[in-house]
């Protein structure tokens, strides 16, 4: 089975992200869904394989990592820059006009409090070299 120590290299091909807006007790609630398609072009470690089980665990840790990475980076936008860089006052404009109107003129306190909720799904889609031993 896979060990957790193990190395592997995943080279992401495409990555296409959906934003929705919701609403829970009158205020915006974000969720993002990216989905990742890749290869796994390494895979490292003292019996590695691609069994069904093993690239399961990998498209996991993927995600999981990417998952991480984005939600650092909104987190930076909101507590250091004071900067909706990803446009998620532009989509509630667009998809709740009467609403934004309401709170327009406080965005960005708005913004550093929005809860934003990502999910991130990872597949793997071509292999390349197993090296045992490492």
């Amino acid at each position: 089975p896979f060990e957790k120590n193990e190395i592997f290299n995943y080279e992401m091909v495409s990555a296409s992200t959906k934003m929705n807006v919701t609403f829970q007790d009158g205020e915006p609630v974000f969720m993002l869904k990216t989905k990742l398609t890749g290869g796994l072009s390494e895979l490292h470690g003292k019996s590695p394989s691609f069994t069904e089980a093993n690239i399961k665990m990998i498209e996991d840790a993927v995600s999981e990592e990417i998952r991480t990475m984005m939600e650092q980076t909104i987190d930076i936008t909101k507590t250091e820059f004071d900067s909706d860089i990803f446009g998620f006052g532009q989509k509630l404009a667009r998809e709740y006009p009467g609403y934004w109107d309401q709170i327009k003129e406080k965005w960005d306190e708005t913004y550093k409090a929005l809860p934003i909720q990502v999910e991130v799904e990872a597949s793997i889609n071509d292999f390349g070299r197993i090296y045992e031993g490492h």
